[in-house]
């Protein structure tokens, strides 16, 4: 399968082959040059007897690979694979691993690792960033397509929805979070104050003083833009997916942040995302398949 990316402002992708992503990767690994991660030395030699190259110090003779620190550390996917996956995450609509597979002719398992592994980038990011400004969150429900949110039912999942904006433009939000909300946190489908804490301790900038939150849906002093923004994840999520569980709901919350965030900046989501990934740490399936919630 050839894939054609193009170097533009809009997308900053290779044009469909290894060495085109390994320049790619270089520049981001090492934007000012290579630099020797034991002894900082700048001069190097390549050593192409590999899929990959290596990168040999010139001084200590340490080998440095390109992937080691990334989320794409370890696999044996083509790198062109890797920037198709990237290329349609970005996209407006994201994809599913059922539509990866057939694209870029991996196994279902494998393209839906290489998805769950760019959204856990994109969560390890986000934990970075803090709401600041005037924050406004609301408690908001995910449910499957066969349930209603004024139902309550073994599939409804409670998360917070949040919003930090700029003191001038508090309607417009600079920064959207969702987040599940700990089980041990709910009883009867009411939210408790310590819910609220941690979402504070863990989301929130120490030095915000304008903080509001709606801890049950349906009070009079809901915030509708943030439900309304709540109600298109969902939709995405089950026309996309058909529905999730819980387990794995988290990371398909935070992808849809990362392109309604990245969308309202002047930023290409391509270059950031394949940035994130280089600075993701290694993921592996086991860990994937053995984390809860």
């Amino acid at each position: 399968m050839k894939t054609d990316f193009l170097f533009t402002e809009a997308h900053t992708y290779p044009s469909g082959s290894e060495d085109a992503c390994v320049t790619l990767l270089f520049q981001i690994k090492w934007p000012d040059g290579f630099v020797c991660p034991r002894c900082t030395y700048s001069d190097f030699y390549v050593i192409s007897t590999r899929r990959l190259p290596l990168y040999e110090c010139r001084l200590c003779h340490y080998q440095a690979s390109l992937l080691t620190g990334s989320i794409f550390e370890g696999s044996k996917t083509d790198l062109t694979k890797w920037f198709t996956a990237l290329a349609l995450v970005s996209t407006e609509g994201g994809t599913s691993a059922n539509r990866l597979h057939q694209i870029i002719r991996v196994t279902y398992k494998t393209a839906w690792l290489m998805l769950q592994k760019i959204r856990y980038a994109i969560g390890c990011a986000d934990t970075e960033t803090l709401l600041l400004g005037t924050v406004r969150v609301n408690t908001a429900v995910y449910n499957r397509p066969q349930n209603s949110s004024f139902q309550a039912s073994p599939t409804e999942q409670p998360f917070f929805v949040g919003a930090g904006a700029s003191m001038e433009t508090p309607a417009e939000p600079d920064y959207v979070k969702m987040k599940l909300i700990p089980k041990q946190y709910i009883r009867d489908r009411v939210v408790n104050g310590k819910a609220i804490q941690a979402f504070t301790e863990s989301e929130i900038d120490g030095t915000t003083t304008d903080v509001t939150f709606v801890a049950q849906r349906y009070s009079s002093a809901r915030f509708i833009p943030l439900l309304q923004l709540a109600a298109r994840a969902c939709r995405w999520i089950n026309r996309t997916f058909m529905g999730l569980g819980r387990k794995h709901l988290q990371v398909y919350l935070d992808e849809f942040c990362y392109r309604l965030n990245t969308s309202r900046i002047s930023t290409c989501i391509l270059s950031t995302l394949a940035n994130l990934c280089m600075r993701a740490p290694r993921f592996t399936y086991k860990q994937l398949t053995s984390f809860s919630s």
